[in-house]
């Protein structure tokens, strides 16, 4: 791992956190608004509440801004006859971007099963076109922005 890009992914989230703070109201770090109390959740035991849940949370409201503010740098898996000849493997189409590939050094690039949607913040253009700082999207956030 680079520490350099540790210490600009930790920047990031941060400027988000600050963003979402300015649109919801205080943050938690469980990733809920201290603004509203939330409505007890039914009959659960302390055991099955993990702290994998608020950080599931956090995640969903960076990638759901990320999707607001960035709605031209959300990419859909392509199709075969969408792709053209010289482009092998799984293919993207963005509206930034035109046909492009997930850039090998990301983790979704080593997925057997990439996902449907994604959201990149930076091409990369060599002999073929690259995605770089990719996460995957859920369709309904991209229907939750229309």
């Amino acid at each position: 791992m680079n520490m350099r890009a540790i210490k600009n992914a930790h920047e990031i989230h941060r400027q988000i956190m600050e963003y979402c703070e300015k649109i919801i109201g205080n943050l938690q770090a469980d990733g809920t608004s201290a603004n509203h109390k939330p409505a007890p959740p039914p009959e659960t035991k302390k055991e099955e509440i993990t702290k994998a849940d608020g950080i599931k949370n956090t995640r969903e409201m960076i990638v759901k801004c990320l999707c607001r503010g960035l709605p031209l740098n959300v990419a859909q898996k392509a199709t075969e006859q969408e792709r053209s000849e010289e482009m092998r493997g799984v293919c993207y189409k963005a509206k930034r971007a035109g046909m492009c590939k997930i850039h090998p050094s990301s983790v979704l690039a080593l997925l057997s099963n990439k996902p449907e949607f994604v959201i990149f913040t930076e091409i990369v253009f060599t002999k073929s076109v690259y995605m770089r700082y990719v996460t995957e999207v859920s369709p309904a956030w991209l229907q939750q922005q229309q």
